[in-house]
């Protein structure tokens, strides 16, 4: 292993790191969202599917005029967020959760690294140095907070499943066995169908 071992590869050392990494990340995007006013309310199609679904209960009207059924956007991030516009109505209060729930979940594709880098054998220092820098500077900072698209758990996803479980933090490589290419691959077309490809073969 290289010189960089001082951090703990333990599930309670890892835990508190990560802990650490997604405080942070959360903080930094929440000033930027709110005390600095740092946003903009859009509709684009995943959200517009997401009101259709609270509104109708239909899978449906990407676009500004009604176009009926569609197929336009993968249905993990519209299903996600319809309850909200369920709750909440078509209203400012209910975009602004949205924004909320972007940078909560954006924010936990760092606080996931030192898993990824520990069960890939990289050791977790490496994972937990990439963290902060991107907590600190947030370079995606648009995609990861406006949650116009599902853009912003996709990263999430890709150290899930590079890490396998959390829980196992002290493993090397993701879980084995004949049906993570099925479950990934089927997990992929929720989220996206171009995403399928690595959901499949992260083994």
């Amino acid at each position: 292993m290289s010189g960089l071992e001082p951090l703990p590869e333990t599930p309670r050392g890892l835990r508190r790191t990560a802990l650490a990494l997604y405080l942070l990340a959360a903080l930094v995007r929440l000033t930027l969202l709110f005390g600095f006013g740092r946003y903009e309310i859009a509709r684009p199609e995943p959200v517009r599917i997401a009101v259709s679904l609270a509104r109708n209960g239909t899978f449906a009207d990407p676009y500004l005029i009604p176009t009926g059924p569609t197929a336009h956007a993968p249905p993990s991030y519209p299903f996600l967020i319809a309850p909200i516009y369920r709750i909440l109505g078509d209203t400012p209060s209910a975009d602004m959760v949205r924004l909320w729930l972007s940078v909560l979940t954006g924010s936990a594709e760092y606080a996931l690294l030192p898993y990824a880098s520990a069960s890939l054998g990289m050791g977790a220092v490496v994972g937990a140095l990439a963290g902060l820098a991107g907590a600190v500077i947030p370079l995606h900072y648009w995609p990861e907070s406006m949650g116009e698209f599902e853009s912003h758990g996709r990263p999430c996803s890709c150290n899930c499943r590079s890490s396998g479980s959390p829980a196992g933090c002290g493993t090397r490589g993701p879980p084995a066995g004949d049906s993570a290419p099925g479950s990934g691959g089927g997990g992929g077309f929720w989220e996206r169908p171009t995403f399928c490809r690595f959901s499949a073969g992260s083994r």
